[in-house]
């Protein structure tokens, strides 16, 4: 490949680090090449390994020092790493569009927010200080990780063309799980709080929100984002409607200047979705108009993760009925996806392990986690 000349001899790198850890860490980190099994590292030419797993069996092994086979192991890495990179990079994924992403390093990380601002009115005499306050919801992050094992022999066979799929298939996984839990947490909050509830103890989708948690259970301040009912024209332009003029405690709309709606909905409903949104005429109770004045007044976006199917996310067994469809805008804040930890790809090419079983390990490990935000910021239905 065309790397070659560019990547530091194997006999050039250090070999004795107590430092680096048992496994070769992504490429963006001074990885020092591969590891042994906990503390064993490969040493000058004639030294003896210390320690094996079994020091009884093992011992008097003798490393030998390096090999054009070794050579073609850290070919692979590079060659591996950067085609997971790359995929991770162009893979279409959905969470990024439907949540708001946060980048932090906490374990633990309180997502906070203000209140509404007072609104502006005309300056009498003293100012009229209003007291800021604020809403909070825990986002508890949880380690996720995905490996597989090829044989070391085929790879020294020079048959790496045939696995490279496969590290596309590694790298899909991390988005893929990104999506499957923010369109979980979309549509278990239709169903109840399995996942969680929103920072007034609500449904994520539900009758009687209220903005503020303080105003819970009063009936004057509360709202719904809860549309029921097989999707139609006549449910999305209840919707619609709900959206628009979902306001703050001090009235104020909340979705002004948000950017086009999207419709986000499953395989399921793509065609009724289309009708409403693309169809240049409309049929209402039977009646054909000569115009549809919903044409285009929402973006279409066919989630295939919304179906009929049980997945488990976070721990938790949600059912999905395939038509649950959402309106809300880019990157709403009714969904937080924490992102506590960056991932790349992990490997184990030496070692105990390896000598015994002859197969090389590559995986990925990331920790995240989700909650909910805003529910003034989307309107949803189950469908039915």
């Amino acid at each position: 490949m065309s790397d070659l000349g560019n990547l530091m001899s194997v006999m050039d790198r250090p070999r004795w680090n107590p430092s680096q850890t048992m496994f070769r860490t992504p490429m963006h980190r001074k990885h020092g090449g591969s590891k042994l099994d906990a503390n064993q590292w490969r040493l000058p030419m004639g030294m003896v390994v210390p320690g094996l797993a079994d020091t009884t069996v093992n011992t008097g092994i003798r490393i030998g020092g390096t090999s054009p086979d070794e050579q073609k192991v850290e070919v692979v890495y590079v060659g591996f790493n950067t085609r997971l990179h790359n995929r991770l990079g162009t893979y279409p994924a959905y969470f990024s569009q439907l949540a708001t992403v946060i980048d932090s390093p906490n374990l633990i990380d309180r997502s906070i927010w203000l209140n509404a601002l007072p609104v502006m009115s005309m300056w009498v005499g003293p100012k009229r200080i209003s007291q800021i306050s604020a809403e909070s919801t825990p986002i508890v992050t949880r380690p996720h990780e995905v490996s597989i094992s090829i044989g070391k022999g085929t790879l020294m066979n020079d048959q790496l063309g045939l696995y490279g799929p496969h590290i596309d298939r590694l790298a899909e996984a991390y988005p893929n799980a990104l999506d499957d839990l923010v369109i979980t947490m979309l549509c278990a909050g239709i169903q109840g709080t399995a996942l969680g509830a929103t920072y007034d103890g609500q449904n994520l989708i539900d009758t009687d929100h209220v903005f503020r948690s303080a105003d819970v259970g009063v009936s004057a301040f509360q709202y719904s984002n809860k549309v029921t009912g097989a999707f139609s024209a006549s449910v999305y332009q209840t919707a619609v409607n709900l959206y628009k003029t979902l306001k703050n405690e001090n009235g104020i709309p909340v979705n002004i200047g948000k950017g086009p709606m999207l419709l986000v909905h499953g395989p399921a409903n793509r065609i009724l979705v289309r009708n409403v949104l693309k169809l240049d005429t409309a049929s209402i109770g039977g009646f054909v108009l000569p115009q549809n004045l919903d044409k285009d007044t929402a973006v279409p976006v066919e989630v295939p993760w919304i179906q009929a199917r049980t997945t488990r996310v976070l721990g938790t067994s949600v059912t999905l009925t395939g038509l649950e469809w959402f309106l809300m805008p880019q990157n709403s804040t009714a969904v937080l996806l924490q992102r506590k930890s960056a991932t790349g790809l992990l490997s184990v090419e030496e070692g105990y392990q390896n000598f015994m079983t002859g197969l090389n390990y590559y995986g990925m490990e990331a920790e995240f986690g989700a909650g909910y935000g805003l529910p003034q910021e989307i309107v949803g239905g189950p469908g039915s």
